[in-house]
């Protein structure tokens, strides 16, 4: 595990091509004040899934992966927490096919060196882009200091708040 955390620090994924796109996908992630996290990946498989529309619901449909040239994108996900005392610290996900691993791995390196960049996804290779969540300290705490953060080359958004 720390090899592999390593190679996507560095932006490299053992046998894969980071400037290939493999599918496009997205990613979210939530907290609450109580430390209760969730981080999610998900992906239709390929821009606008097949393209094609379920008439009368407006929903597009997924392209299936593995066929064709629709490849399975990687959807990585990832928390830090002490299980042992159930506090959240961090938590990160990213998309952009193989570049998505870095994404997800760089900012939460960040966090457990303490500090890093300003820009937590300085040197993520393109395509990959994320979204992370990182508190000054374990959540629950009294006071909590939390700042969500977004790649600037993406279209994401960060907000919210921890006032009581």
């Amino acid at each position: 595990m720390a090899g592999a955390l390593q190679a996507a620090t560095a932006g490299q994924t053992p046998g894969a091509d980071t400037s290939a796109g493999s599918g496009a996908g997205a990613s979210l992630i939530t907290l609450d004040r109580e430390g209760n996290a969730v981080s999610c990946a998900f992906s239709m498989n390929n821009l606008f899934g097949t393209g094609r529309v379920v008439p009368g619901t407006g929903i597009l449909l997924a392209a299936a992966p593995g066929i064709g040239q629709v490849q399975a994108a990687p959807l990585p996900v990832a928390i830090l927490a002490r299980p042992d005392l159930r506090r959240f610290r961090a938590a990160a996900s990213g998309s952009g096919g193989q570049a998505a691993l870095a994404a997800t791995a760089m900012p939460l390196a960040a966090v457990q060196r303490r500090g890093g960049p300003a820009d937590p996804f300085a040197g993520v290779p393109a395509p990959g882009r994320g979204v992370t969540i990182s508190c000054a300290g374990l959540v629950p705490t009294n006071g909590p200091t939390c700042i969500g953060a977004v790649d600037s080359r993406g279209g994401g958004v960060a907000l919210g708040s921890f006032g009581r």
